[in-house]
């Protein structure tokens, strides 16, 4: 004896009703009742999902209009498109990641860049301030003869 569970179509988000719709409308005929029966949603409810689907009206869920059919063809084209869409998705994530990386380097590199002008101002200001003293003592090692001599 085995126990159906049967799922509330709102248990699902309008992603997963798209997918599930998508599968429903692809399968061929006598694959489609089984199918309904494992997920525990009527064949009526797959159905206004796909053609909800077909109208453009399942992510906001509203009933189907019922203007069109979803054809195999459909199914496949929507199935190629996203695939399309997924592929360059990734692609863009891959290209960022390679820019934010060539930028982390490029930031590394200028940081390595400003310590090192960072240490040279440091080194350059110790060496004038010597520079200042010993002028100051040379001026007063100066000014000390000078006076001597006077005398």
């Amino acid at each position: 004896m085995s126990t159906k569970v049967h799922y509330s179509a709102s248990r699902f988000t309008p992603e997963q009703r798209r997918e599930i719709a998508l599968k429903y409308a692809g399968l061929p005929w006598g694959q489609k009742g089984p199918f309904a029966q494992r997920l525990g949603i009527s064949g009526d409810t797959l159905r206004s999902w796909v053609a909800a689907c077909a109208d453009g009206d399942l992510d906001n869920g509203l009933i189907p209009r019922k203007t069109g059919k979803m054809t195999t063809d459909d199914v496949a084209e929507i199935t190629r498109l996203k695939k399309l869409l997924d592929d360059q998705h990734a692609q863009h994530a891959e290209a960022l990641a390679q820019q934010e990386q060539k930028h982390a380097e490029l930031v590394a590199a200028y940081e390595a860049k400003l310590a090192d002008k960072d240490a040279e101002i440091i080194k350059l200001d110790k060496a004038a301030d010597a520079l200042g003293k010993a002028i100051t003592v040379l001026h007063d090692l100066g000014g000390a003869r000078g006076e001597a001599g006077n005398n």
